[in-house]
């Protein structure tokens, strides 16, 4: 779907957006249901970034 962000692979610093920061290996994309209508995204190894059509930025993950 357009717009909609999916997340998998290992959350050792909450970077997947599913809500929690505790240790997970997801093997399949998961939708994350707080963004919506996504028109930018970056990915980096332990954090992401999401700007939405109404430009709103999102951050998760790593402090740095």
């Amino acid at each position: 779907m357009h717009g909609q962000v999916y997340s998998w692979g290992n959350n050792e610093a909450g970077q997947l957006g599913l809500g929690s920061k505790a240790p997970a290996c997801v093997r399949k994309p998961k939708l994350i249901e707080s963004l919506k209508s996504v028109v930018k995204l970056a990915a980096g190894q332990l954090h992401s970034a999401a700007i939405t059509k109404n430009q709103e930025l999102y951050t998760w993950g790593a402090k740095g």
